[in-house]
């Protein structure tokens, strides 16, 4: 929760940086229903689209973007190296750490109800 907000909050930043960048959301390439019982974030199926995430990234980067920013959950140590090498850049993983009242706060805001971020 919250990674998509974090990862356009970075985009603003390198805007406000002057970097060309773009922000991806990896949620797109894994929306899978139902997802397997031992892969709740459908990670195999982002993995199946993975060339489609190669050419779209490579267009930013042909229009010139140098960073990319991607919003999306790694549960996995190795998940990383099967992000990277299909996509061709080094990726710097953030891990966001947030208290249990703000996560509940942040499914609260996502299901309409009023939570406060």
């Amino acid at each position: 929760m919250g990674e998509t907000t974090v990862a356009e909050a970075g985009g603003d930043l390198l805007a406000d940086g002057g970097v060309p960048h773009a922000v991806l959301d990896l949620d797109w390439l894994r929306q899978f229903w139902p997802s397997p019982p031992d892969d709740r974030f459908t990670f195999d199926m982002l993995l199946r689209n993975l060339r489609n995430l190669r050419s779209i990234a490579g267009n930013y980067l042909d229009a010139g973007a140098t960073s990319l920013v991607l919003a999306g959950v790694i549960e996995q140590q190795d998940g990383r190296k099967q992000l990277a090498h299909p996509i061709g850049v080094d990726l710097t993983v953030c891990r966001l750490w947030a208290e249990l009242l703000v996560v509940h706060g942040l499914g609260r805001c996502r299901d309409g109800g009023l939570g406060v971020l």
